[in-house]
């Protein structure tokens, strides 16, 4: 699916024939989000919120990939929401934490000099 993906995004691309490289981000953004906006009026609203929650899905993925790049391998979400504290005031020592396929793990990170010595266990 994703070949096919590239290959309409190619195809739409020459077809246009804009240089997407040398846009600014500010512009690309601006240009984006108005196609987006356009076509979302033009469509009924079910197909409108389809197709606007496939956006989301697809931003999100890309979100959280660069994320964890920018992060240098943890996704920076740990250092902006707290999100390891959370753990560590509410998850007694004798608590047991299950983390199924919820991420990288980064959740096993969690050192006794930071917290209580939690024992988790990591299915994927």
């Amino acid at each position: 699916m994703a070949k096919n993906k590239n290959k309409i995004l190619k195809e739409i691309m020459g077809a246009l024939a804009l240089p997407w490289t040398a846009l600014s981000s500010q512009a690309l953004f601006m240009l984006i989000s108005r196609v987006m906006a356009l076509k979302a009026k033009q469509l009924q609203p079910a197909e409108s919120l389809k197709l606007l929650l496939s956006i989301e899905n697809t931003l999100y993925d890309l979100e959280g990939t660069h994320s964890v790049r920018y992060g240098k391998g943890i996704h920076t979400k740990h250092r902006h929401t707290s999100y390891h504290r959370f753990f560590i005031e509410h998850v007694g020592p004798d608590d047991t934490i299950l983390d199924i396929e919820c991420g990288n793990g980064a959740l096993l990170m969690i050192s006794p000099q930071t917290g209580p010595a939690l024992a988790l266990r990591a299915l994927t």
